[in-house]
């Protein structure tokens, strides 16, 4: 994958694990903690930017909270959605080839237990509650309030095109739900050039939507399923969970006006090969345009893998609406 990411001028990623260190023991589900040469991989494949805050960021408590982002930081890569201290801002300004692109990224929130927030039912601890940026279906008129004025604020520090990293949604479904459209309607009517989903761990459709209040135009990415998981089909009972996608963002600034728009968004059907290498086992992530015309490169033999890679892509299709090339024309037109 690091061709294409690094061809990026601005990559960006959801991190859905703890970086706490070796001495809380690393685990996968449903406790994540990572060790931290994760994000060497990362940094050297040409990621920027990382989201941490997800339904898993409480799953070390608050040492894992500070120790994240920590890790993060320590690489030169930064954090959005969690903090180390309020002296932080909750969002990232980066400037991007001239345009000046404010980040934000949000999780959704478990019921509450009384008045305590709780990430996947367990309660947050107190002291990383304002450090997180969490939103609650139960409260979300409120939140969307707050959300306005963070937008509002990175706009008045200097932001020209705001991108909004969400993790929302139910998993495994491969359409979004009410509240998601809620949010995604409200956040285009705040102004919010790009929204990006992360949660279903299925694919959701890309779309543009546009506000009834403003005429605004802006681009949702609703799922963009699992890059890297160990969600094969054998352990979900979902064919689906094996899938992601890389969406490609052409910004354009105009010299005169200095209006940004979308120029162009296309995508990269991903899939994730898993298998045994002597006594190793071993997951690939495949882009799989690429993997498919050339399967001796990609490591893909077999007839079973292969059976799987092509359904895979054929899905990923499918579920956008019409091939490569067509949606390609069809999101252009809708920048325009």
């Amino acid at each position: 994958m690091k061709s294409h990411i690094k061809s990026a001028d601005l990559a960006l990623a959801n991190l859905e694990t703890t970086l706490a260190g070796e001495k809380l023991k690393y685990t996968g589900y449903p406790c994540f903690n990572s060790p931290s040469s994760l994000i060497d991989s990362m940094k050297n494949c040409g990621f920027d930017i990382l989201s941490t805050i997800n339904n898993h960021t409480i799953d070390r408590g608050s040492a894992g909270v500070y120790s994240t982002v920590a890790e993060i930081e320590k690489r030169d890569l930064k954090a959005v959605g969690t903090r180390k201290n309020l002296a932080k801002k909750p969002y990232i300004i980066e400037e991007v080839k001239g345009i000046k692109l404010g980040v934000i990224s949000y999780s959704y929130e478990t019921p509450r237990k009384g008045i305590n927030k709780t990430l996947n039912a367990v309660e947050i601890p107190k002291d990383v509650i304002p450090l997180l940026n969490t939103f609650s279906y139960e409260y979300i008129k409120e939140d969307l309030n707050k959300i306005k004025g963070q937008i509002d604020e990175m706009k008045s520090q200097g932001a020209e095109a705001i991108i909004f990293f969400i993790h929302w949604g139910n998993e495994y479904e491969r359409a979004p739900n009410v509240h998601q459209k809620r949010i995604a309607n409200a956040l285009c009517d705040y102004g919010v050039d790009v929204i990006i989903g992360s949660h279903p761990h299925v694919i959701q459709p890309i779309q543009f939507i546009t506000s009834e209040k403003t005429g605004k135009k802006s681009l949702v990415v609703y799922s963009m399923g699992n890059f890297i998981s160990n969600q094969q089909y054998e352990s979900t009972n979902n064919r689906y969970t094996e899938d992601g996608i890389i969406v490609n963002i052409q910004l354009k600034k105009t010299k005169s006006s200095k209006d940004i728009t979308i120029s162009g968004v296309s995508y990269i059907p991903t899939w994730v090969h898993k298998y045994s290498d002597k006594s190793k086992i071993v997951y690939e992530v495949l882009p799989l345009t690429d993997a498919l015309k050339s399967k001796e490169e990609y490591n893909l033999d077999g007839d079973i893998a292969v059976w799987r890679a092509t359904n895979s892509e054929k899905s990923t299709r499918i579920l956008m609406g019409e091939d490569k090339e067509i949606i390609e024309e069809k999101l252009k037109e809708g920048a325009n």
